[in-house]
C-alpha cells in the first residue's frame, strides 16, 4: 500500500509539473546541444528575464506563433530565462500561462551568447545557421517574416 501511495505522489507531481514545464537549469554545453539536435527545424532562441516589459512582449509574439498549427513540425522555440529564482520563474510561467518551453540560463550562457542585454533573439535555419540575431524586441510581423522565408 505504501508503494501505492509513494507511486500517485510521484505520479502528481510529475503531471504537475510538467503542466508548465520542469525548469532546468543549462549551460552553454547544453543549450548548444539543444541547438545541434533543432537540426532539420528552423528554430527561435529567446534570452529573457521577469523585469523586462519588452520580454514578455515578445514572448507572448512567440506563444501566439507556436499556437499557429501550420509551424507544429517545422518550427522550434526554445526560452532561456536569466534570471536566478526558480520558483518566482515557475510563478511567472503559471500566472502568464505559458506554454514555450522554458530553462533557466546559468551565467556561461550570458558570456558565450553575448548576452548583454534582453531581450536578445537567434533565429536558426534548418541547418543550424544563425540567419538573424536582435538585440531588443522584434516584432511580430518581422518574426513571421523571417520564420516563413526559412520554411
Amino acid at each position: 500500500m505504501k508503494k501505492v501511495c509513494i507511486f500517485f505522489v510521484a505520479l502528481f507531481f510529475l503531471i504537475s509539473s510538467n503542466t508548465y514545464g520542469l525548469l532546468k537549469k543549462v549551460n552553454s554545453e547544453e543549450l548548444i546541444s539543444m541547438i545541434e539536435n533543432s537540426k532539420g527545424k528552423v528554430l527561435v532562441v529567446l534570452f529573457w528575464s521577469m523585469w523586462c516589459p519588452l520580454c514578455i512582449e515578445e514572448l507572448k509574439v512567440l506563444e501566439n506563433i507556436k499556437a499557429n498549427s501550420k509551424f507544429n513540425e517545422k518550427l522550434k522555440i526554445i526560452s532561456v530565462c536569466l534570471d536566478d529564482s526558480p520558483t518566482k520563474v515557475q510563478n511567472f510561467i503559471k500566472k502568464k500561462k505559458m506554454s514555450l518551453p522554458v530553462f533557466l540560463g546559468k551565467d556561461d550562457v550570458k558570456i558565450n551568447f553575448n548576452i548583454i542585454g534582453v531581450p536578445k533573439i537567434y533565429i536558426f535555419d534548418k541547418n543550424n545557421n544563425i540567419v538573424k540575431w536582435q538585440m531588443g524586441y522584434m516584432d511580430k510581423s518581422s518574426l513571421l517574416k523571417i520564420i516563413e522565408n526559412l520554411l
